[in-house]
């Protein structure tokens, strides 16, 4: 569905992707595999991306959050390169948002 979501971000179908990642949200929190965690993190990227897209900077920037922290958890304070980009996303719509301060923060962190 993730895939699938990225067909319709592709083709401009902005509605049919989240109605694709909603679908992938819902069957990621079900799941109880290993993989669960990194797979949460995917989808919550990909609703960002599609809040982005529509102009909603406040859901992107809650989905942004969210996927620092999963990102941090599963990475366990190793240097990753998803993370630095998730921060300077992150930093440049907390900007956008009149959040300056957290934005420079976050964009100097990543």
């Amino acid at each position: 569905l993730c895939y699938l979501s990225e067909v319709h971000q592709a083709r401009g179908s902005l509605e049919e992707m989240k109605l694709a990642l909603a679908e992938a949200l819902v069957l990621t929190k079900l799941a109880n595999d290993k993989s669960k965690p990194h797979r949460l993190l995917d989808v919550t990227s990909k609703l960002a991306t599609h809040a982005t897209l529509n102009g909603d900077n406040r859901n992107a920037l809650r989905y942004y959050e969210e996927a620092i922290l999963l990102v941090e958890k599963i990475t366990q304070d190793q240097i990753s390169f998803r993370l630095g980009s998730l921060l300077i996303e992150t930093g440049k719509l907390n900007i956008e948002c009149n959040m300056r301060e957290r934005g420079l923060e976050q964009m100097s962190d990543g």
